[in-house]
């Protein structure tokens, strides 16, 4: 998510072996997934072969379109859009 309140749709940056990016976009939000690797036993990440946190998704935005960026798994903004919608009833 772009942090200027002002920002237009985000250009897609080319897929990477770490970050793959989607072609949704609204203004400020530009959907992306982080390649990470599973465990052996497929119930975790392997901790040994993360490719950054999701600050890394930042850095690559800042770096294709500029500006400052923060990431957030889709988990918590589902969370925030329940608690918005709860809220407002």
């Amino acid at each position: 998510m772009d942090l200027n309140p002002n920002g237009a749709v985000p250009p897609r940056p080319p897929d990477s072996e770490h970050l793959m990016f989607a072609d949704f976009a609204i203004p400020r939000v530009r959907g992306a997934w982080k390649l990470d690797v599973l465990r052996a036993d497929g119930k975790a990440l392997d901790r040994t072969k993360r490719e950054g946190g999701w600050g890394s998704v930042s850095l690559v935005m800042h770096a294709y379109a500029g500006g400052e960026w923060t990431a957030r798994s889709m988990r918590t903004i589902n969370r925030l859009v329940s608690k918005l919608a709860a809220a407002s009833q």
